[in-house]
């Protein structure tokens, strides 16, 4: 039963393997059909007489000769055996030679695809041939116009190409020549090399035509108007009275004329690059040209305005060096002087001849018309620039001898308060009525008074020195600050060494330690006078009876000397 039913499916498959194929080989009849119909609908037999009558030669003659035998080929011979074939293979696939004839329609489709390759290959070859022999005639009129229009062009503007005619000419000239050559291959029927030759000339028009611009831009280029300006400019500044530094305007201009030709030179030669160069060149020289004329130009008249301002400023400079020196010559009999400062001043009084000096050679360059401005309106800038130099240095010296007499008065009334807290400390020490003082207070008073003294005879020295004087009151009032800390201290010891004293007595017969240390610090008060040692003595012995006890008191006598009175 199995094999029965294998067998059954063998032959269903092998029927329905039989009806795809058989449907697959009408497609693909359908298909070749097709291309064969437009195999036959191709016709360029029309095109083909056309080109026959026409005169042809060399590589044209050559390819006509291929594709329209290509063609005919196809058309005469290929595709009559392939409609034969088409019609055999079909009548097997009817007949259900179903392998038979799939293999040749296989065949056939590679065949027809070729076909069509091949006509395509031939048609496109004797269309692109019998227009470029149409084209040829048109295009070549076309560029003889053109070249008629350049050579009507370099004749009407002769006057303005000037000699660089010549070189545009001889391009020209070059291309017409490939005309004769042109005509020759058209007329011999070689269309193709007259199509190339077409071709390159008309790249070759295209080059000329960018030739001749870039020529016209160029033409543009013309430096003698700015050379005849910059002439008539330096003519009419020396008539003004205005020179220029080395170089001169005039040398320059002559050393440009070379360059110009070199110029006119490249243009003629159509050397683009070497034009280029030449012309940012000259650009840059006759920019520099033109900045140098501005330049003195404002120079010019930078100097007419400030000529009486520095005349000013030179009388304003000598007159207050003048009032300085007097007033220093009156000031020295009561004050002694800076000698720096007074030389100073001296000095300034040749620099200042030195400046008018050199102010008046300037003005005589101008009064005989030699001048150059700019050198002018750099010597006024730096005579002015020293001018203020000196105003400045005056000034100080000037705020210094104002100082002189504002610092004997501060000296005098520093003297009073200086004189006046020393007496104060002296009564507070007087005060305390002791039995005798430390010798490092006894030490610091007088070093106080000292130079309190020292302070008064520098008051009444002439002259008088008020800066050593400045510099002994700050000494003087350093020495009252020291020793009065020195007596606060020493009142604070005296107090404090008292109050402990009487605070101690309360152990003296409990304590024998205490008794010994209140004898002791009763010695260093009343007979040594060494207070600080005294009330350390003090301090310690009440210490070990009483931890504690001596800061409260000490903190005790703190709030009340804050407490204000």
């Amino acid at each position: 039963m199995a094999i029965i039913i294998v067998l059954i499916i063998v032959i269903i498959a092998i029927i329905l393997g039989i009806f795809y194929f058989y449907q697959k080989n009408l497609k693909a009849i359908d298909q070749i059909t097709s291309e064969l119909d437009q195999l036959n609908q191709i016709n360029f037999d029309s095109t083909i007489q056309q080109v026959s009558n026409m005169k042809l030669a060399g590589a044209s003659l050559a390819r006509f000769e291929q594709d329209c035998k290509q063609y005919q080929q196809i058309k005469r011979d290929l595709v009559p055996q392939l409609q034969t074939s088409l019609i055999t293979a079909s009548e097997s696939n009817s007949s259900f030679k179903i392998w038979s004839a799939h293999k040749k329609l296989q065949q056939l489709q590679e065949q027809v695809a070729q076909c069509l390759q091949n006509l395509e290959q031939a048609t496109v070859g004797l269309k692109s041939l019998f227009t470029s022999i149409q084209q040829n005639q048109v295009r070549l009129h076309e560029l003889q116009g053109k070249v008629e229009k350049n050579q009507q062009f370099l004749v009407n503007s002769a006057d303005k190409l000037g000699a660089v005619k010549v070189s545009l000419q001889a391009a020209l000239n070059e291309i017409n020549d490939n005309f004769d050559r042109i005509i020759i291959l058209i007329n011999n029927g070689d269309a193709l090399a007259a199509q190339q030759a077409l071709q390159k000339l008309t790249d070759d028009l295209k080059e000329y035509q960018d030739l001749l611009q870039s020529v016209e831009q160029r033409l543009q280029v013309d430096f003698q108007a700015q050379v005849a300006e910059l002439q008539v400019a330096n003519k009419k500044m020396r008539g003004a009275g205005i020179h220029f530094p080395d170089p001169q305007l005039s040398e320059v201009l002559v050393k440009l004329q070379p360059q110009l030709l070199d110029l006119n030179k490249s243009l003629v030669a159509l050397d683009f690059e070497q034009f280029d160069k030449l012309e940012k060149q000259i650009a840059e020289q006759i920019d520099y040209l033109y900045e140098r004329v501005a330049k003195e130009w404002r120079a010019k008249k930078k100097v007419q305005k400030n000529q009486l301002i520095l005349n000013d400023f030179i009388n304003h400079a000598n007159h207050q060096n003048r009032f300085l020196r007097q007033r220093m010559e009156r000031l020295s009999k009561q004050f002694a002087l800076n000698e720096y400062d007074r030389q100073l001043v001296n000095s300034f009084e040749h620099k200042l001849q030195e400046i008018n000096q050199q102010y008046q050679k300037q003005l005589k360059t101008i009064r005989n018309n030699v001048a150059v401005y700019s050198d002018v309106l750099h010597s006024f800038q730096q005579l002015n620039q020293q001018l203020q130099n000196i105003e400045q240095e005056q000034v100080k010296i000037d705020n210094s001898l104002n100082g002189l007499v504002e610092g004997e008065k501060v000296a005098q009334n520093s003297f009073n308060d200086l004189t006046m807290k020393l007496d104060q400390i002296k009564h507070r020490v007087t005060a305390m009525r002791l039995k005798g003082l430390p010798k490092s207070y006894l030490k610091s008073y007088q070093i106080a008074e000292a130079n309190i003294k020292r302070v008064h005879t520098l008051i009444n020295s002439n002259p008088l020195n008020v800066e050593e004087l400045t510099k002994q009151v700050a000494t003087t009032n350093e020495a009252l600050n020291n020793l009065e800390s020195l007596v606060e201290q020493l009142i604070n010891d005296i107090v404090l060494t008292t109050q402990l004293l009487q605070y101690s007595n309360r152990y003296l017969e409990t304590v024998p330690a205490m008794e010994k240390a209140i004898e002791q610090t009763q010695a260093l008060f009343d007979q040594q006078f060494d207070y600080a040692k005294a009330l350390a003595t003090i301090e310690h012995a009440l210490e070990q009876v009483e931890p504690g006890a001596v800061e409260r008191i000490k903190q005790l006598y703190i709030t009340d000397q804050e407490t204000p009175v």
